[in-house]
């Protein structure tokens, strides 16, 4: 038993000073990548935020920009059906007896 305990203790000391080892190099690592990264950086912090703020800027103009196209986009298509519908009237006007077969995409049909 006497060896058996020895052994097992050795172990415990070896796992210990590993562990200990281990904790020190992360802490020397960590330290270490703290210290470049602020004598490293490129931009000081309000830099940063001065930066990061006007792309926040530029990309809400390009959103507000593509919500203008889509909606110009939807208007010209909506006065594009209301002069298809008024045509596609006046023709039935003029044919009153007959039948006009439409294809819905006669209606929504662009004449770009």
């Amino acid at each position: 038993m006497f060896i058996n305990d020895y052994l097992e203790k050795k172990k415990r000391k070896e796992r210990v000073e590993a562990v200990k080892t281990a904790t020190i190099a992360a802490g020397v690592g960590i330290a270490a990548g703290l210290a470049a990264g602020v004598l490293l950086a490129p931009k000081s912090g309000k830099e940063t935020r001065a930066a990061i703020d006007k792309k926040a800027e530029k990309a809400a103009e390009m959103a507000k920009d593509a919500a203008i196209s889509v909606k110009e986009d939807l208007l010209n298509k909506e006065e594009q059906l209301k002069h298809n519908i008024k045509e596609l009237k006046e023709k039935a006007k003029d044919t009153p007896n007959e039948t006009i077969d439409v294809p819905v995409e006669t209606l929504t049909k662009n004449k770009d």
